[in-house]
């Protein structure tokens, strides 16, 4: 049959008239729209968790063969394959059910990711203190939460495979409620297969003192210091 992916007749020395065939296009979604479009880039190379499984084409085209007929299959790529220990795929499988000669086609997005990091601070009557066990959710354009984690023991925490993209990141609102916290509004992150590193987050306990963000404490130590004065 004609592969419209491959823009080529499909020839192979295997049969295809009693299985199913599936054509699969791998490629960069460079513009995160998950079609492949004059802006993407096919991605060769890339193999899916099949026995025998060959490699994408430079078209980002692999054709894979001898699918169950009638038989639900899932198919889902072999990350070792992908080059950029920042590629994802958009999705984690496809349930493919093969038919005597049919062929079934796929586009198959990867994207880049990131990772966000920082540590939350509680204040402590006078001083910030790393605190353990915030719930963390980065909320996207539409929304939904995203990703979701807590802050470890020394107050770090981290976000991996972010997909590209703007987020919302807060505390989870049944946190603050159930613990009666002073937590700063949802803060704007972006993501463009970076890492964030140091997007600390600083807390506080109702009916203690408005806290100030270490940084602005040193902003006003530093403004009534002596030699501030004597500018």
């Amino acid at each position: 049959g004609y592969n419209k992916m491959a823009n080529k007749l499909l020839i192979s020395s295997a049969p295809l008239a009693s299985s199913g065939t599936v054509t699969t296009r791998f490629f960069l979604d460079e513009n995160n729209n998950s079609s492949f479009d004059n802006e993407d880039t096919p991605l060769d190379g890339v193999k899916l968790r099949r026995s025998g499984s060959d490699s994408s084409d430079q078209s980002g085209v692999l054709n894979s063969y001898r699918y169950s007929s009638y038989y639900p299959t899932t198919v889902q790529i072999d990350k070792s394959s992908l080059i950029d220990p920042y590629w994802l795929p958009s999705q984690t499988g496809f349930t493919v059910v093969g038919r005597p000669g049919h062929l079934t086609t796929i586009d198959w997005a990867i994207v880049t990711t990131g990772e966000i990091d920082g540590s939350v601070r509680l204040w402590r009557a006078d001083h910030w203190k790393e605190v353990a066990n915030v719930e963390l959710q980065l909320i996207d354009d539409q929304g939904e939460v995203a990703k979701e984690t807590k802050s470890a023991f020394d107050g770090f925490y981290i976000f991996t495979d972010v997909p590209s993209g703007s987020y919302s990141l807060q505390i989870a609102a049944e946190q603050i409620e159930r613990l009666k916290l002073i937590a700063p509004m949802p803060q704007l992150v972006t993501v463009n297969g970076d890492i964030v590193a140091g997007f600390d987050i600083h807390i506080a306990l109702q009916g203690s003192e408005p806290p100030i963000e270490p940084e602005q404490q040193e902003e006003i130590l530093l403004e009534n210091s002596p030699l501030a004065q004597n500018r």
